[in-house]
């Protein structure tokens, strides 16, 4: 009996913890979302061919029937992949103790996950090499540095001096636990930085 009592106990425990993370605001909406890996050969070793290829098979994904929206990005929330840097924000000194995590993304990215958009814009196909470099931060972001102001406008260093396009919500990236870090995205199509 006590030890019935014990395992019913820590079953209960379990089951509410699982229906607490359940309830956590992920930033990003999971339900209607079909994801997959790709894995490019080494005929895609350059950017151009990488991103003429994704730039194809995004076109044909988003023309399938019941398709909203079709996006890449270099690590999806909460599958284990991460990407970590450092960042110049103008006006402020360069803190090399604080990491930020980023992303690299296609257009749509941010409608194909749900993610809110609250100020400016998201990257579009015109935001290639040889265009203004641009990049979105995330709410934490902006309150962070710009508390009471736009961040819109604002210069950024990170791979080359960028201007915020647009500021997003947070996004649970790595763990539902903890609170999401300050974040920023990267237009694939400017970058380049496909994995092949």
């Amino acid at each position: 009996v006590a030890l019935t009592f014990v395992l019913l106990c820590g079953s209960g425990l379990l089951i509410r913890s699982f229906l607490n993370l359940q309830s956590v605001d992920k930033g990003f909406r999971p339900s209607s979302t079909v994801t997959m890996n790709i894995q490019l050969d080494g005929r895609y070793n350059q950017p151009e061919r990488q991103n003429a290829f994704f730039r194809s098979l995004l076109d044909r994904a988003t023309r399938l029937p019941g398709v909203e929206a079709a996006a890449a990005v270099t690590h999806l929330p909460l599958a284990g992949g991460q990407s970590i840097s450092f960042i110049e924000v103008e006006g402020h000194p360069f803190d090399p103790k604080t990491f930020f995590e980023d992303r690299s993304i296609t257009p749509q990215y941010f409608a194909a996950m749900g993610i809110p958009l609250l100020e400016g814009r998201a990257f579009t196909d015109n935001d290639t090499a040889g265009r203004q470099p641009v990049i979105v931060v995330s709410r934490s972001f902006a309150r962070k540095y710009f508390p009471g102001q736009s961040a819109l406008g604002k210069q950024v260093h990170t791979s080359g001096h960028r201007t915020i396009v647009g500021v997003v919500g947070d996004v649970r990236q790595s763990s539902l636990e903890t609170a999401p870090p300050m974040q920023f995205y990267l237009p694939l199509w400017q970058t380049g930085g496909w994995s092949v």
